[in-house]
């Protein structure tokens, strides 16, 4: 653990303690959780992280126990520090006595290599600093940046970083037939080359995942350029792993709105995943904005965590009865006095797999002619954005399902993505990558989709190459 309160006594204080009762002495250090450990013999009482859990994460599940000299903090009786946001007690304690089990002890602070970066871990794009040393990521801190994450980290997007020193990764290609076999770059180079050069009426798909940068999603898009170019007779498409996947409201940009936001709007309109389990970032922004006094309207989802803050909140039968056959928005219940003549951002995705989308449609045309509206286009999901801007025709994978011609050659490439074993539509792309006749896979790891590749290649990960994302708007 790091203490800078004992850094500032080293700077500032006297060079002997004032202290002279009996220290208290406790069994150290208790975990508290599966990721945080407690040493109360370092505790200071100052309440950082117990305010930290009520006020800005809304889940009190650590608190002061006991009276006078027996005061300490705690969790309730067998009841773990289950928390999305449990790192930033760490962050924030000014003494060391909160510590995670995954950097405890294994540098001292003035050994690391400090870098900042953007996780890729949402597409809220949450400004970090990278802490390495000898060439190995040990921890991931939150950076204060106004316009995303305000120096909060989720505990997803704060500790998703060990898999990169992984011995399960793939470091080299892999020739996957009756047996699998390590082959250099050049061999599997040409044997791809010779397989999209095989047959000139055949069917070549790219299944991108989200994580990818705006470079990587760029260059692919050049790549499929080249290759319309080369043969016209070929058949190319890129389709996204994203069953959230829409079109989103890019069109018109004077509407496209920017997370800072939802300092200054009245109003704002959610309707999209749960923010909290796919943006909970984004969540402790709203639960702020809340707080501040701003009016929360919820549309669609009926297990979100922010029902409990919201001023209204419309259901399916709502949403059915005045979006989706009869648009009569105008006579939701108490909807107009929120936002006629309001500043008001809608916060705006599917709220599920299947969502129709033209009653959000409907929504959005009607906040237009009504407030002043401001939009911020939701997708939970890593580098969304840049796929979208990068490549040039984005399907999704239900429109390779539909698109999947068995009687052609059909070549497909996954990268970054295992659709295989993370989408609605897996059992289907399954039998459909059988029946290809080529499949190529990129990624970190073997996984259900690597399995059914004729090669698979390497890939490199976040913290490991100079990167740009696009976030959230």
């Amino acid at each position: 653990g790091e203490c800078p309160l004992q850094d500032q006594t080293m700077a500032y204080g006297p060079g002997e303690s004032r202290f002279v009762e009996d220290k208290r002495h406790f069994e150290k250090p208790i975990p508290i959780s599966e990721i945080i450990l407690l040493d109360r013999e370092r505790c200071i009482l100052c309440a950082r992280c117990t305010r930290f859990s009520d006020e800005i994460s809304g889940d009190p599940l650590i608190e002061f126990i006991q009276r006078g000299n027996k005061t300490q903090v705690n969790t309730f009786p067998d009841e773990p520090f289950r928390s999305y946001f449990s790192g930033n007690t760490v962050q924030i304690c000014p003494v060391g006595a909160l510590t995670s089990t995954s950097y405890r002890f294994k540098a001292r602070p003035w050994d690391l290599k400090k870098v900042s970066s953007t996780s890729n871990c949402s597409s809220m794009g949450c400004s970090v600093e990278l802490n390495v040393s000898q060439n190995k990521m040990l921890r991931i801190l939150g950076e204060d940046n106004e316009f995303t994450n305000q120096g909060w980290l989720s505990d997803k997007g704060r500790y998703n970083f060990e898999y990169l020193h992984s011995e399960k990764r793939i470091l080299k290609p892999v020739l996957n037939n009756d047996s699998t076999n390590d082959i250099s770059i050049n061999e599997s180079m040409e044997l791809i080359s010779n397989e999209i050069s095989v047959d000139d009426n055949s069917n070549i798909s790219f299944i991108v995942g989200h994580n990818s940068t705006n470079e990587e999603y760029y260059a692919l898009n050049n790549f499929v350029e080249n290759l319309n170019k080369v043969n016209k007779d070929q058949n190319m498409n890129v389709y996204l792993s994203d069953d959230y996947l829409y079109e989103g409201f890019f069109q018109n940009t004077d509407l496209l709105g920017k997370v800072q936001d939802l300092d200054s709007v009245d109003t704002i309109i959610l309707w999209a995943q749960d923010i909290k389990d796919n943006l909970p970032t984004l969540y402790l922004r709203i639960r702020q904005a809340v707080k501040n006094g701003k009016k929360l309207v919820i549309f669609g989802h009926t297990n979100t965590a922010m029902k409990e803050i919201a001023d209204s909140y419309f259901g399916q039968e709502i949403i059915s009865k005045n979006l989706e056959f009869n648009v009569e928005i105008s006579k939701i219940p108490n909807f107009n006095e929120l936002i006629n003549d309001k500043n008001v951002l809608a916060i705006i995705g599917k709220s599920s797999p299947i969502q129709n989308t033209n009653p959000i449609s409907n929504l959005i045309n009607y906040l237009d002619k009504n407030s002043n509206l401001k939009i911020l286009n939701c997708f939970s999901k890593g580098n969304t954005f840049g796929a979208l801007q990068n490549i040039d025709l984005v399907k999704g994978l239900n429109e390779f399902i539909n698109e999947f011609d068995g009687s052609k050659n059909n070549i497909v490439f996954t990268i970054g993505s295992n659709p295989v074993n993370s989408s609605i539509y897996s059992n289907q792309i399954k039998d459909k990558l059988i029946n290809a006749n080529f499949v190529v896979s990129l990624d970190l790891f073997k996984n259900e989709t690597t399995e059914l590749a004729n090669i698979i290649l390497p890939t490199t990960s976040f913290g490991e190459k100079e990167e740009h994302l696009q976030i959230l708007k």
